[in-house]
């Protein structure tokens, strides 16, 4: 696995010169034949008197911290704040040395801690402002950095959110890139085994893969290949198709390749959670099979200077991919959480809904039997030895954990995010398995949200057989009408894909099994 920083935030950072970025610049300056060494030495002899001037001032300051007389501690304190009047002038002598000797534009944060300390104690600073913005910018680094360790060292880190980074990551596997893609503060793009034939791939899966390609290719040609235009002449979307199914032969462990964008903080939370799974040696099957590309991560992160020790999560959170399962389903109008059965390929599209939160039942998926996904199209009474080869080539990679595997999903949130997942996924040109799940969770939606209804309307019958008050009335009424239009969005995808439930398309299928939701694939 390969790991590249390809760009980050730019924060237009105006600060004085600290002696980390002196020393930076002076190791990046050119001294060739012709540089302007004259120029050079007496920089490296003011970054010299600098450094030891800083030193000195750690010093006084331990000492104050240390002395209980308060003449002496008196003392020290006009003595620290002459030497960092000395310092301030040597840094501002420093920049004006180093642009003469040929660094001014070498003189900048490299996308490191360092940097980030400087932006969050640059934030944190915002919350205790009593001047402008403009004004705040002109603080000292020292004050600045001051405030970045206080924040750092509290578990306060929101400020060191401010910045983003983005990784280019080849070679991942895919189960890794699922456990990156179920954390939140995120943004992906990564290579699609629905459309593009992966690489690395084992021979054996490899063989499964072509071998099964061509069967569905035949077997959706022969069902639907007279479907046009959404089936086009040269057989392309007959291609995409099979190989869409065929991909859940193939393991979730295969190296895929993946852009992936996330702020400092996260970077440091996700290096120290994968810390706590790589410290107990995994936990189940799935993290196991991935603890050395854990550690890769961590290194990268390490060996750039992007690590600090501090900067973790104090709030007891893990890495979610893998919880607890639920006692009992949730469907309400505000928020549902139930439990299913998904392929990791499906699980995988999931992700795809980030304002939705799902996690693998850990309990069930290291104790329960596996069972493995069958594409509908295979699903027919006259494909018998078509579904009991399917079965005998995904259980002869079964100890790969082949995409196809089936894992008890928990999925939970608010009902409004289910109805714009379903918007997205009610939809033929949506993956066949989480479009069928999405459908029917729709069904289930629609039959508990006219039980609440039902529920509102005894209410209003009390309240006005009562003698309730007009407010309490309207508020019933208000809420009544709220979710009788959330039921019939759902009874209505419920029946159909999205086009017969209000959607816009821009682009119609005119594909009459795709719109009624009866195509097998």
């Amino acid at each position: 696995m390969d790991i590249k920083i390809i760009m980050h935030s730019q924060l237009d950072v105006h600060l004085k010169p600290d002696y980390e970025l002196i020393k930076q610049a002076i190791n990046c300056i050119n001294l060739q034949e012709g540089s302007p060494k004259e120029k050079f030495f007496p920089l490296l002899d003011l970054a010299k008197s600098l450094n030891e001037n800083i030193q000195l001032e750690e010093g006084k300051a331990n000492l104050i911290k240390s002395t209980a007389d308060l003449d002496e501690k008196t003392k020290l304190q006009a003595e620290k704040k002459q030497l960092g009047a000395v310092i301030d002038s040597q840094l501002t002598q420093a920049l004006s040395l180093l642009a003469e000797a040929g660094g001014g534009d070498l003189y900048h944060y490299n996308y490191d801690l360092h940097y980030n300390r400087v932006v969050a104690g640059l934030m944190g600073s915002t919350c205790y402002m009593k001047d402008t913005f403009a004004q705040l910018q002109q603080k000292g680094i020292k004050n600045i950095l001051a405030i970045a360790s206080t924040v750092e060292n509290n578990g306060h880190h929101s400020t060191f959110g401010h910045s983003f980074v983005t990784l280019e990551i080849s070679g991942i596997p895919k189960a890794l890139a699922m456990v990156l893609n179920n954390e939140k503060e995120y943004c992906t793009s990564e290579k699609s085994a629905r459309y593009t034939v992966m690489d690395n791939l084992d021979p054996k899966q490899l063989a499964l893969f072509e071998k099964w390609k061509d069967i569905l290719s035949t077997e959706i040609a022969a069902r639907y290949g007279d479907r046009r235009p959404f089936f086009d002449e040269k057989g392309t979307k007959v291609g995409k198709l099979a190989q869409e199914n065929a991909r859940y032969m193939i393991s979730v462990f295969t190296p895929s390749n993946m852009v992936y964008t996330t702020s400092f903080r996260q970077l440091d939370y996700i290096a120290h959670w994968f810390e706590d799974v790589i410290r107990v040696g995994g936990g189940n099957e799935f993290y196991a099979r991935i603890l050395p590309q854990m550690q890769q991560f961590v290194d990268f992160v390490k060996e750039n200077n992007l690590y600090s020790p501090a900067l973790e999560d104090h709030k007891g959170r893990k890495l979610s991919l893998f919880g607890s399962g639920i006692l009992k389903e949730v469907l309400t109008s505000s928020v549902y959480t139930f439990k299913y059965d998904a392929s990791l390929a499906c699980l995988a599209q999931l992700h795809r809904h980030r304002t939705v939160h799902y996690n693998i039942d850990e309990f069930a998926f290291k104790n329960g039997a596996r069972h493995y996904y069958l594409p509908p199209i295979l699903n027919n009474p006259d494909k018998k030895e078509l579904q009991i080869a399917w079965f005998n080539d995904i259980l002869s990679v079964s100890d790969q954990l082949p995409q196809g595997t089936l894992v008890p999903v928990i999925e939970y949130g608010q009902t409004s995010d289910f109805l714009l997942k379903a918007y997205e996924r009610v939809c033929v040109c949506a993956q066949k398995e989480i479009r069928d799940l999405t459908q029917s969770s729709c069904f289930r939606f629609a039959g508990a949200l006219g039980n609440e209804l039902d529920q509102l309307s005894t209410q209003r019958q009390q309240i006005l057989q009562g003698g309730g008050n007009a407010y309490d009335l309207a508020e019933v009424e208000t809420l009544e009408d709220s979710i009788l239009s959330k039921q019939q969005q759902f009874e209505n995808l419920s029946k159909g894909a999205r086009c017969t439930a209000g959607y816009q398309c821009t682009s119609p299928c005119k594909f009459a099994e795709g719109i009624t939701l009866q195509s097998e694939v």
